[in-house]
């Protein structure tokens, strides 16, 4: 039985056929390039030690997660390298420099149902994200205004009502209406826990 070989176009060297990648788009043939898997795996290295891909493998990221929370994900890769130019690679809650550590932050969180969407994300650093977590924006600037200050809020605010073009008011309505909502769930979920342990133990309901 003859053991067919071919010679891959980036290293040059022969190999089994079962050794280079396969392209589903190719509709005759075996459907396998001239490029073997380890030089495909190299260049992938390649492009994920890259700026461009850091920033893609975050968007594959968020779209992970936006899929397992069910919300709306139409955020592109260009949306995304518009948004870290918006913003000058510096954190939008304290001003931190990013440089290559650039956290997708979305305004209003997944578990919140906010959209993996241009208009509900900014750049911010992973110690502001992990602060922030699900918080409303108007929670976590009050709670963080040393860093997040006023100047900042507004700031955002501003860049959010032009990039859903509405206005600043439309948004802080938007802000608002939110973390209202959010303490009222709170307040809901601490009262129902406490009714129900008061009942447990024999206590009115």
């Amino acid at each position: 039985m003859k053991i067919e070989t071919k010679s891959c176009r980036v290293c040059g060297k022969e190999k089994l056929n079962e050794e280079f990648e396969v392209d589903k788009r190719i509709k005759s043939g075996d459907q396998r390039t001239n490029r073997c898997y380890a030089c495909k795996y190299e260049a992938t290295l390649k492009y994920r030690a890259t700026r461009t891909g850091k920033i893609s493998r975050k968007l594959e990221n968020a779209k992970q997660r936006a899929k397992r929370f069910g919300v709306v994900d139409d955020l592109t890769i260009t949306e995304v390298k518009e948004v870290v130019g918006y913003f000058e690679d510096a954190c939008v809650y304290c001003g931190e420099e990013l440089e290559d550590d650039i956290v997708l932050e979305h305004v209003r969180s997944f578990s919140e149902d906010g959209p993996n969407s241009k208009g509900n994300i900014v750049i911010s650093c992973d110690p502001c994200n992990r602060k922030k977590n699900n918080l409303p924006l108007i929670d976590f600037h009050y709670r963080n205004n040393e860093s997040f200050t006023k100047e900042r809020f507004f700031a955002l605010v501003d860049y959010l009502a032009e990039i859903n073009c509405t206005d600043r008011w439309n948004v802080v309505d938007d802000l608002t209406a939110h973390k209202t909502d959010f303490t009222l769930r709170k307040v809901r979920t601490a009262l129902d826990k406490y009714y129900k342990e008061g009942v447990a133990n024999g206590l009115r309901g």
